[in-house]
């Protein structure tokens, strides 16, 4: 500023000794001066003032543009200071080797240094003396500057720290351009500790997430084992009582008897109910459970519903409605599924009705655009108790019921209802309630089904159906390995009523050495193996395999009260044709063997 001030005063200064000259001379000239040689004087004049004012004019504009370039360049500096990343400035030296001549204030701040100066005088000290790779951190610098001159761009993380000693990962990254004919190297540096941090709690959060998913995993295989256990011990016991329960019932005996073992053989269906909830919920929670898709008669589905129901209703004095509208042909999907579901809401019905009616109904909505298929909206409405609002919220939650006194009055497992609504999930409906207090309660929802036509409704139900079968009368041998002895007495009993001869093992080894014992003397082979899992010096996978090994044609079925999904697919893989689960009842142990054995009617082969 005082340059450029004395400046102008020397212009000023020479224009006026011009001014001052021309005065003089005009002054002392001789009055004998021609004309011409004044117009000389004033020409001179003239041009020394223009040239005088000329020079002060392109002094002033100069002075003006210079004025100009450093306003834009305190702009970009302060937009370089003001800049989240810290800014460096590389240019070679006459001896080759960059130099880092300027820099920003964030660099500085970053440093937590009083002065660019002091960063461009200290900048060899502000990384440590060697960088995580090992490689000198003087050395490493020089390489990867002269790599940017070269090749005009790079990026790479570097570790500086502050002179405190608190470390400072960055990443840096050069980028090469053009500069009065040669070129410099700009350097971009970002702190990188905030995302170092964030990065390091990510990552914690992900190791937590993985301990806390671990840790969930192993619950829910504690939670499988008790409950494949718990299964296992409930279900061999109850195999007895309900088989002989059963065996009995058909025998002559006097009503009062056989009045104690209907109550027997009901609470043990009770019981057996209680179970298969819970390890419904395991399944659907697990997401194992599959759904059938075979053919099958609605009113069928409602008889069984009916025949289950009627003796509770008639117990409490309930009336008792079911009405189904007749479709064009039967329906294609889940029956035993769409059974449960329906028990388990009559059920329901039932318990929390004194007196009154319970309806069920099924009506089909009109699909004018599909012939094949069908919507049927599925009522079932009680006059019982009713609910709140409140305990409508919380009805469908797992091991949950309206409130505490409908659990000591009732009884249940909460399970019913969550598994119902599951279910019906499953099948592509949506369970909803209404509920009024000491009014009723209705439970609605609707499904939609293929439709098969009378043509094709010779098309097999498979193993989903539902209807009882008459009492069979088979021809074979069937091999039977299970350790339990009561189980032992039962399975004889059942398979010799149905004309069956049967040899027994207390272990898989001994069925092993029957089988190539067999073998090896050209004995027919056994119709059918029954194998119980959990046996003695040998269990009934390991058995299953051997067996299969030799060779031998017989199919084998596990009879077992382990009927988890996770065990039945390892039932499968072992190479087992199927499964019978403890306890079982006369109509599905019949089934069982109808698929092996040929039944030759109650009349051509009594039972032994």
């Amino acid at each position: 500023m005082n340059l450029r001030k004395n400046r102008e005063g020397v212009y000023l200064f020479l224009a006026q000794i011009v001014v001052l000259a021309l005065g003089i001379m005009i002054l002392y000239s001789k009055p004998h001066v021609s004309d011409s040689g004044w117009i000389v004087i004033l020409v001179a004049a003239i041009f020394s003032i223009a040239l005088v004012g000329g020079y002060v004019l392109i002094s002033k504009v100069y002075t003006h543009s210079s004025s100009r370039m450093r306003e834009i360049n305190n702009r970009m500096m302060l937009m370089m200071d003001a800049a989240p990343v810290g800014f460096n400035f590389w240019m070679k030296g006459n001896d080759g080797k960059p130099r880092n001549i300027n820099t920003n204030e964030t660099t500085v701040r970053l440093f937590d240094l009083s002065s660019k100066q002091e960063y461009l005088d200290k900048f060899h000290l502000l990384s440590p003396e060697l960088q995580p790779d090992g490689i000198p951190s003087e050395v490493k610098a020089i390489d990867l500057v002269n790599q940017a001159f070269r090749e005009g761009y790079c990026r790479f993380e570097w570790l500086h720290h502050k002179f405190t000693g608190e470390l400072i990962p960055c990443e840096v990254t050069l980028v090469r351009t053009s500069y009065k004919g040669g070129y410099i190297v700009l350097g971009y540096t970002r702190d990188l500790r905030e995302q170092k941090a964030h990065l390091a709690e990510m990552e914690q959060n992900r190791k937590e997430l993985r301990k806390a998913r671990d840790a969930a995993q192993t619950a829910n295989l504690a939670k499988s084992a008790f409950l494949a256990n718990m299964s296992h011990e409930i279900r061999t016991p109850m195999n007895s009582i309900i088989g002989f329960s059963e065996l009995a019932l058909d025998d002559d005996i006097s009503p009062k008897t056989k009045e104690h073992l209907s109550k027997i053989s009901e609470s043990a269906e009770w019981l057996l109910v209680i179970i298969n909830d819970i390890l419904d919920i395991s399944k659907i929670e697990s997401g194992k459970m599959e759904l059938e898709r075979v053919p099958f008669d609605l009113h069928d589905v409602f008889e069984r519903c009916r025949t289950l129901i009627l003796p509770k209703t008639e117990e409490k004095g309930l009336s008792l409605h079911f009405y189904a509208e007749p479709s064009a042909g039967k329906l294609l999907g889940d029956p035993i599924r769409l059974h449960q579901a329906l028990l388990n809401l009559l059920s329901n019905a039932v318990k929390f009705t004194n007196s009154g009616i319970i309806k069920l109904s099924a009506v089909p909505k009109d699909n004018a655009d599909d012939s094949n298929r069908t919507t049927i909206r599925f009522e079932i409405k009680d006059s019982g108790i009713g609910m709140t609002t409140e305990q409508v919220d919380k009805i469908f939650e797992s091991f949950m019921q309206a409130d505490i006194s409908v659990t000591r009055k009732y009884g249940g497992t909460g399970l019913g209802l969550t598994i119902t609504k599951n279910l019906i999930k499953m099948m592509g409906g949506e369970l909803t309630v209404e509920s009024v207090p000491r009014i009723g309660t209705k439970f609605s929802f609707e499904l939609t089904f293929d439709i098969i036509a009378a043509a094709n409704e010779h098309v097999q139900v498979g193993k989903a159906a539902l209807q009882n079968i008459e009492k069979p009368y088979l021809r074979g041998e069937v091999l039977v390995c299970e350790d339990n002895k009561m189980n032992q007495v039962l399975v004889r009993k059942h398979l010799e009523r149905v004309g069956l001869k049967i040899i027994m093992t207390e272990n898989g080894k001994e069925a092993v050495d029957i089988v190539e014992k067999r073998m090896q003397n050209n004995v027919k082979p056994f119709g059918l193996i029954l194998m119980d899992i959990h046996m003695p010096v040998m269990n009934g996978l390991e058995a299953a395999a051997k067996i299969i090994e030799l060779g031998v044609p017989t199919p084998i079925v596990a009879l077992t009260a382990n009927i988890m999904s996770s065990d039945l697919e390892l039932y499968g893989q072992s190479g087992m044709a199927g499964h019978l689960g403890k306890p079982f009842t006369s109509q599905e142990l019949w089934r069982c063997l109808m698929k092996y054995f040929k039944n030759d009617g109650p009349n051509s082969h009594p039972p032994a």
